[in-house]
């Protein structure tokens, strides 16, 4: 049914056949050796074990539920076509094919051709995802067509076949492409149900709801499936009658996509146990609620359900918005795409309410309620705002005609349009397919370090970083722990590596809450900062970066600098003996989030009888940086930071806080609210409540003009009081 209505699409078609070789092209583009997405090691393992079971033991259960049935029995298909050829070397009697030994059986040589990440079956396995995406571009254009029209089905489907996200994720072996396939192909049936009304046709929208439902366990087509009944235009009964025989197509539907569930109590177990770990990044107040009415069904009326007002939502996470405008979209098409939205819904109500309900709902569900933060969440979204941008764009196109006479002018005009809105998603495809495609981050860094680092060197790294097979004395490091360039300095590292995704754990907030993220509080958080001291100060001996679309952020491997001698001459002392030794110094603004208050104190003193008490309470990201006006540097001389630090209670090693920190500018009408040309932190403190010394040492850039001292909290502990005192800043 599917094949006949693709043949049927295709035939004499040649524009459409144009769209459809170029979504298959950006899709096959860097299919491998690409990076390694984190879900795929899972199902290539199990679709592996679930075609052993098949061939060998009749056992077709895939003894895993981290995700539906589907993409298990689809990724074992890839394994075929190597039993076939194992078989035919069997019969031929050929033991030892070199490199190896097949042994006479088919599963060896399945053994042996997909033992390796980038083998032929792992190539396999990603062209399935490429094929299915492609496939759903198909899907989107025939929607499209039979909603409206032919011109808005070709320039959805192309819409779609470049958006970055979609084009991103074809790439791997996982749930998310298939998932949205089936939902579009489920409302493919609706579509010809509606405009057939014919009963074969809910009942196929039925079967692929429950099927869908199953891949990620969301029933999310179901959303768009009461809409049918208002689109049909048979009478009220007979809509009703056929909308209810869709309705029990349902479970055939889920059945088939989880169908051992049904048999084996083993499976239930296996389910509960990795539906569990999931529920932890995907459970919401809405599952909760959910489960808890299956739960009071199932007992008896035993059990309770929650209160309604537990799902009203606690707070909205930009990320999603800005991901989908600035990465996804771009401006030009996420404003064209809202635009088309208001216009459809002036003009075409109903069908309107029919495409726009799951992307809504999944824009909603993904900001106010899931807990995890992935950009893939979004994937439901894409190819309905692909629709509605190319409903907004060919309504301009007809509008231009009313006004300009000439038809080359307006077809001129609109291409001009349609190539400004359409430039960031087809640049971003096509360049992120071919980076991601490029030599694996691994292979590239087990290539470098063993060509350019003695084994004898000491090397703090943040994970994941590929080393070679030689035995280097390598500690792993974090934010929370030594981490500035001067607290490994102090433990004496040549080397420090970095895979930057790693940082996302630790910044994801900014990226939740903020639609455009403020700069200084950024820029001036902890983590961001370290990142700025090592690319200003250390000595960057490589990098590997990919495209933002790629999954990851990048590689860089540092060697450390030779720790500078202390300067001598004293520039600037604060031994805050003195109350007017405060007011050199000002309090940065970060609005009214936190409390913060900064006074001389008479409570505490490191070497005289006062210092200065920095109080924080209620932290908004960090704390607020005390900072000094401009002094001016020499340029090319060396310069000092120290002084004395008090901590009110314990800090554990991973709370470590408080540190100073010096920034050259170069430039007079510099933004001091921001990192400047080259910055030096000194190491954080931790451990009991006593007076530390910390210090930094840094060479001013050739072009430096001044310098701004400043001591940050990065708040750890949300609320806390620190006492500095004997602040000394040294030069040449």
């Amino acid at each position: 049914m599917l094949m006949r209505g693709i043949r049927r699409a295709l035939k004499n078609n040649k524009l459409l056949f144009i769209i459809l070789a170029v979504a298959l092209l950006v899709r096959f583009i860097g299919l491998v050796p690409n990076i390694a997405h984190t879900d795929e090691a899972y199902i290539i393992k199990h679709a592996k074990a679930l075609f052993y079971n098949i061939i060998t033991n009749g056992d077709f259960e895939p003894h895993a539920y981290k995700y539906g049935s589907w993409i298990f029995y689809l990724q074992s298909l890839v394994y075929i076509p190597f039993w076939i050829i194992g078989i035919i070397l069997t019969n031929l009697k050929i033991s030892q094919p070199p490199p190896t030994s097949f042994n006479n059986k088919a599963i060896d040589f399945i053994e042996y051709v997909t033992s390796d990440i980038n083998s032929l079956s792992f190539l396999e396995g990603r062209a399935l995802t490429a094929i299915i995406g492609t496939i759903s571009v198909l899907i989107v254009y025939l929607i499209a067509k039979k909603l409206f029209n032919p011109k808005i089905g070709f320039l959805s489907a192309l819409i779609f076949a470049l958006n970055p996200l979609h084009v991103r994720d074809s790439h791997y072996i996982t749930t998310d492409v298939s998932f949205i396939f089936l939902i579009l192909l489920s409302l493919l049936f609706m579509v010809k149900a509606v405009t057939t009304s014919r009963l074969k046709w809910y009942l196929a929208s039925g079967f692929l709801i429950g099927l869908s439902s199953t891949i990620k366990y969301f029933p999310l087509a179901f959303l768009a499936y009461p809409f049918v009944i208002f689109l049909d235009k048979d009478k009220l009964s007979k809509r009703l009658s056929k909308f209810s025989l869709g309705l029990l197509a349902i479970p055939v539907g889920i059945f088939i996509g989880v169908p051992y569930l049904f048999f084996s109590a083993d499976s239930r177990h296996i389910l509960q146990e990795e539906a569990g770990a999931q529920f932890l990044w995907y459970g919401t107040s809405i599952t909760a609620f959910m489960t808890s009415i299956l739960s009071y069904i199932s007992s008896g009326g035993k059990s309770s359900i929650p209160s309604l007002s537990t799902l009203i939502p606690t707070g909205f996470k930009e990320f999603h918005s800005s991901f989908l405008i600035f990465r996804v979209l771009g401006p030009g098409l996420a404003l064209v795409s809202i635009g088309g939205i208001f216009l459809s819904l002036f003009r075409h109500l109903k069908k309107t309410l029919f495409l726009l309900i799951i992307p809504l709902f999944t824009f909603i569900y993904n900001s106010f309620y899931i807990p995890a933060v992935y950009e893939r969440l979004n994937l439901p979204l894409v190819p309905f705002l692909s629709i509605f941008a190319a409903i907004f764009l060919l309504n301009l196109k007809d509008n231009l005609g009313k006004i300009i006479k000439k038809r080359v002018n307006v077809m001129m005009i609109f291409f001009v349009i349609s190539g400004l809105v359409l430039y960031h998603p087809i640049t971003t495809s096509v360049v992120s397919s071919w980076s991601c495609g490029g030599v694996s981050p691994d292979e590239f860094s087990v290539k470098w370090i063993n060509e350019n680092i003695s084994a004898d060197k000491k090397i703090a790294q943040v994970s994941p970083i590929a080393l070679p097979k030689k035995s280097y004395q390598v500690t792993e490091v974090r934010p929370d722990t030594d981490f500035f360039l001067t607290e490994l300095q102090e433990r004496k590292f040549d080397y420090f590596f970095i895979n930057t995704g790693i940082l996302s754990r630790f910044t994801y907030m900014f990226e939740n809450n903020f639609f455009i993220i403020p700069q200084p509080l950024y820029q001036n958080y902890y983590v961001t900062l370290a990142m700025r001291e090592y690319f200003s100060r250390a000595n960057l001996l490589k990098s590997f970066t990919r495209d933002s679309m790629c999954d990851m952020s990048g590689l860089y491997f540092s060697a450390l600098p030779t720790s500078l001698p202390t300067a001598n001459n004293l520039i600037k002392r604060f031994s805050f003996d003195k109350e007017q030794e405060k007011d050199f110094w000002r309090l940065e603004e970060l609005g009214n989030k936190s409390k913060i208050n900064i006074s001389f104190s008479l409570k505490e003193g490191h070497s005289g009888k006062g210092s200065l008490e920095y109080d924080l309470e209620n932290i908004y990201y960090r704390g607020p940086r005390l900072m000094s006006p401009k002094i001016s540097v020499t340029p090319s001389e060396v310069y000092t930071l120290t002084g004395w630090l008090k901590p009110v209670g314990f800090l554990n090693e991973v709370e470590r806080d408080g540190f100073l920190r010096i920034d050259f500018f170069n430039k007079e009408d510099a933004n001091i609210n921001l990192p400047g040309e080259v910055i030096a932190l000194s190491p954080r403190v931790f451990g009991q409540s006593k007076w530390y010394k910390i210090s930094v040492t840094a060479k001013a850039p050739p072009d430096a003009r001044f310098a701004i001292l400043s001591f940050n909290m990065i708040g750890t502990k949300n609320s806390g009081t620190f006492y500095l005192d004997d602040i000394e800043f040294l030069g040449p």
